[in-house]
């Protein structure tokens, strides 16, 4: 993949919708952690939050659709790193409360996960558009995002001047070593890649994003 002009910032994100699970830099309904130090990986996710209906009204079938926020997350865990989607979907989920103004636990042999609330400013909001992808460095960082499509900041374009307490409500997981409670973080010196995804029916990925270490060098210049 090429290396791109635009230098993301650590407190940009990108929205793989839909999802409101914050894996920083992605927002996603999945994210997927691989911890090649730990050799493990681990599925956080939750249920559909867009349905649809139909229904008849004056002899016209009309399509209604139906957004509610996700109450509980899944957390698949798996002893092999490179395990795939479809072997995370078969394994059994620990279920994890998602709770307005609290934090939830949960351990996973060596691993412990938290997830909660959280707010992010729109205007750091990216989106997915028609063009060529490649590498995105982020700033301050020693990562980069692999995108398949070009990156670009609807944030911006959208919401600028809007309200400033207006913001994102997602849900934030962490995921760190239980012992010395290292985390897995866009800071972190460890050994780990994320990957947020758009899934089919079968478990297999339509579309993903990557963010991993020493693909490039990333400088202090801000997108």
């Amino acid at each position: 993949m090429p290396r791109s002009t635009l230098l993301l910032s650590p407190s940009d994100w990108i929205y793989l919708g839909p999802g409101r699970l914050y894996g920083p830099p992605f927002v996603s309904r999945f994210l997927l952690y691989r911890l090649h130090d730990a050799d493990c990986c681990l599925l956080v996710s939750h249920e559909a939050t867009v349905g649809s209906a139909f229904h008849n009204q004056q002899g016209l079938s009309v399509c209604e659709a139906r957004v509610h926020e996700p109450t509980v997350a899944y957390v698949r865990f798996a002893t092999a790193v490179n395990a795939s989607w479809v072997e995370l979907s078969g394994l059994a989920p620990e279920t994890v409360p998602l709770q307005e103004a609290r934090n939830s636990t949960q351990k996973l042999g060596p691993i412990t996960v938290r997830i909660h609330p959280q707010g992010l400013d729109l205007e750091k909001m990216h989106d997915l558009a028609a063009g060529e992808g490649g590498i995105y460095p982020i700033g301050k960082t020693e990562y980069s995002v692999m995108s398949p499509a070009s990156l670009f900041n609807i944030g911006k374009a959208v919401f600028s001047g809007c309200d400033q307490f207006s913001k994102f409500r997602c849900w934030r997981v962490s995921v760190a070593m239980e012992r010395g409670n290292r985390k897995y973080d866009l800071q972190s010196d460890r050994h780990w890649t994320l990957t947020a995804a758009q899934l089919g029916d079968a478990w297999e990925p339509k579309l993903e994003l990557h963010v991993d270490k020493g693909r490039t060098k990333a400088g202090s210049r801000e997108a």
